[in-house]
């Protein structure tokens, strides 16, 4: 959790003022002055916000500094790592909600790596978390395997604009997900990336088809 004093570097920083960083975050500007001064130091809620509006332009140091974000990319390998990162999703989502864009997804290759217990334990956790999160998903048209329906909706993608390549965008982050003999996941956090791939998936949203029913498993 970021110290006063590193919420503070890090608004003269980026050069925005408190009534900026309130605007950003959500808080009042009284909230963000108690804050800098050491009154009322971020918890809850508070730091939450204040984390999605700084922590994506720098990140805070142990030793009370802070630094630009860095890019980096994470990489996960077979059923162990698959896990990992679907709680990455998870965590990433109860920290800072918005859309959740999942496109060429057969989710029978995901729930074979969860496995059914891993599996049933991500749902349960996803449905219960605020309702502060859009999940979409965009599968091959004629699936009808719909197993996050309790917190996602899907559309159909004609067949011939399906890939077998997936890819995940929550957060900051892009993951491509390959399925072979092992499961394997590459996770580039970086904003703009993520921002152009949440784009183009939007494009193919808008013109993806409803499915009549979708199934509640």
């Amino acid at each position: 959790m970021a110290t006063p004093k590193q919420i503070r570097a890090a608004r003269v920083y980026l050069d925005w003022s408190q009534d900026e960083l309130a605007e950003r975050s959500g808080l009042a500007v009284s909230t963000i002055r108690n804050i800098e001064s050491g009154m009322n130091p971020p918890s809850g809620k508070s730091a939450q916000a204040l984390d999605r509006a700084l922590g994506e332009h720098v990140e805070f140091l142990a030793n009370g500094g802070l630094q630009p974000k860095q890019e980096t990319v994470a990489i996960y390998k077979g059923r162990s790592g698959f896990i990992d990162f679907i709680w990455d999703v998870y965590e990433t989502v109860e920290l800072s909600g918005g859309d959740i864009c999942v496109s060429n997804v057969d989710e029978k290759d995901f729930f074979f790596w969860l496995g059914e217990e891993e599996a049933q334990k991500y749902k349960d956790a996803m449905a219960e978390l605020d309702d502060n999160f859009f999940f979409k998903c965009l599968i091959e048209e004629g699936d009808d395997y719909f197993a996050a329906g309790k917190y996602a909706e899907y559309r159909w993608v004609a067949k011939e604009e399906f890939s077998n390549v997936p890819f995940y965008v929550y957060g900051d982050k892009l993951a491509i997900l390959l399925f072979g003999k092992e499961a394997s996941v590459y996770v580039l956090d970086n904003i703009d990336i993520a921002n152009a791939y949440r784009a183009q998936f939007n494009i193919l949203w808008e013109r993806a088809k409803l499915p009549a029913v979708q199934g509640r498993l």
